[in-house]
């Protein structure tokens, strides 16, 4: 789903049937992972995994409904144009 300048992604989360609390995972990609961080920190997020390298930058945090989400550093090719 294109929201704005942005993008959702929905994966199914492997191996956990529909009922259970985990059933997606969201990845969102942003344009600048230490400042989206620091701010969500700074707001109070609940972060469960912190910032870390998998062969992308990445940090996991957890809304109020219990739902994880994982903010993603976007490669340049994938920001938007800036004109």
């Amino acid at each position: 789903m294109h929201v704005g300048d942005g993008a959702v992604l929905l994966f199914p989360a492997d191996g956990k049937p529909a009922q259970e609390p985990v059933s997606h995972a969201l990845w969102v990609y942003v344009d600048d992972l230490d400042a989206h961080h620091a701010h969500a920190v700074a707001a109070g997020a609940r972060v469960v995994e912190g910032l870390s390298q998998q062969g992308f930058r990445s940090y996991v945090a957890e809304d109020l409904d219990g739902h994880r989400w994982t903010f993603v550093q976007a490669s340049p090719a994938m920001r938007a144009d800036p004109r």
